[in-house]
């Protein structure tokens, strides 16, 4: 962690340097991660802008070194993680497949509609068979209504992307309260 002068995204930084070092990590079923959900829109964009930064550094500094590090020692998990950055956040996903959907529909330059609705059908099946059932809420039901919102806010976090790793920017955290007894967890 001493070596580290990230501006955002140190937690990638780390986890690559690890998988480059040839570090392995597990996967623990049974852990539980609480993370914080920002409750604001524009604490929202600040915090998506910070982490579309860091994926765009992180892409440049680690996709070539991770094909090297694939090519010369064989190191899979290293070039895994350096590809897994070439991916867009899914929430982005989730908004431009149906547009590419619809201009391939109507415009003869869009493509296969086809194949377009294809990976749009494959990807929302993933979320779907990724989702536990168990945390199905009222509550995601409202999330599910906010999406289209959350996709505008993701949208402009990315045209902000490019400005987000010069300086930190802060998420502001607020005190919340939890109760973890077995009545809250059924």
């Amino acid at each position: 962690m001493a070596e580290i002068r990230a501006v955002g995204g140190f937690d990638k930084e780390l986890e690559l340097r690890m998988l480059h070092d040839g570090i392995r990590f597990s996967y623990l079923e049974e852990a539980r991660v609480y993370d914080e959900k920002v409750a604001h829109a524009d604490v929202f964009v600040k915090q998506r802008t910070r982490w579309l930064a860091a994926q765009g550094h992180y892409l440049r500094h680690h996709f070539w070194e991770g094909i090297k590090g694939l090519w010369c020692s064989g190191n899979l998990d290293y070039f895994d993680k350096a590809l897994q950055l070439l991916l867009p956040p899914r929430s982005l996903l989730l908004g431009f497949l149906p547009a590419a959907c619809l201009i391939a529909a109507f415009l003869p330059f869009g493509g296969s509609v086809w194949a377009w609705t294809t990976l749009l059908v494959v990807l929302a099946w993933t979320l779907v068979l990724a989702f536990p059932l168990a945390s199905l809420t009222v509550s995601s039901a409202q999330t599910l209504k906010a999406l289209p919102k959350a996709l505008g806010l993701m949208v402009r976090a990315l045209v902000k992307s490019p400005k987000g790793n010069r300086t930190f920017l802060h998420t502001p955290h607020h005190v919340a309260t939890l109760n973890l007894s077995t009545e809250d967890a059924r």
